[in-house]
């Protein structure tokens, strides 16, 4: 990381922000990525995707910042890793098959998926899917005939093995105790940024957007935000990669200002 003081930071989701939720891809943001790097405004991307997922998706953009992977368990920059929060993944599995024997919840894991089946279920190509299978601090997974109530006591259950439970827009994880904000504080501290912003699209990117200056939310695919009680937050009126592109320009509007 740069010794030299940074004009602003702007934290990222990926899945339903930067990305299209349904086909994974960028679009139309990457011209706004570009200008925001031209304007020496460092984007990390953090996101529950794993080590693999950010790197093959940084050298897909040419991009060498600081990413944290799997909700916030570790941040790793070109060099290799900066800081970890997270546990191992066995750990974290071991947890969770004892936490759902425990209050008889049925659980299914990416690991136990083919690639085949976890292609079917998200959208992703079976090369996307190995990738999206290479955990190393949290266990993705889904409750199979889920009662109203069914994630509410697995994560009880696996509170009480220091663990925790985080909902996503598709799936679980299973992770140790960390979230986004464990990491975004982390690299605010060491990076010291002027500005700092934050851009996200669902409930497990509100410790992200709570650490930030300025907390933006895109809207969902239904066109709606996400209930994320922060103060300050903004609600950019586009889906996923379009209201990025919004809070791109409200980021660079800031700066001309």
């Amino acid at each position: 990381m740069s010794s030299e003081p940074l004009r602003a930071v702007l934290f990222s989701d990926l899945d339903g922000t930067f990305l299209d939720q349904h086909t994974y891809r960028p679009g139309v943001a990457v011209p706004a990525l570009r200008e925001l790097n031209d304007l020496g405004v460092l984007v990390v991307f953090c996101s529950a995707k794993t080590r693999t997922e950010m790197r093959h998706l940084q050298r897909e953009l040419g991009m060498e910042a600081p990413f944290v992977v799997e909700n916030g368990a570790a941040a790793f920059d070109a060099d290799g890793l900066i800081a970890c929060f997270g546990v191992a993944y066995e750990t974290v599995l071991d947890g969770l098959a004892l936490a759902a024997t425990e209050v008889g919840v049925a659980v299914r894991s990416f690991g136990d998926m083919s690639l085949d089946e976890i292609s079917e279920s998200t959208g992703l190509s079976r090369e996307e899917a190995a990738r999206a299978k290479a955990r190393e601090f949290s266990v993705t997974f889904m409750i199979e005939g889920e009662s109203s109530d069914a994630h509410i006591r697995l994560g009880e259950a696996l509170a009480a093995r220091g663990l925790c439970l985080v909902r996503g827009a598709l799936f679980y994880s299973a992770q140790g105790p960390h979230d986004k904000g464990t990491a975004v504080r982390y690299l605010i501290e060491h990076l010291q940024p002027r500005r700092t912003y934050a851009t996200g699209d669902f409930a497990n990117d509100l410790p992200m957007l709570e650490a930030v200056e300025v907390p933006m939310l895109v809207q969902r695919p239904d066109g709606e935000w996400a209930d994320v009680p922060v103060d300050g937050l903004v609600r950019l009126e586009g889906v996923g990669p379009e209201g990025w592109v919004l809070g791109a320009k409200r980021l660079i509007d800031d700066l001309a200002a």
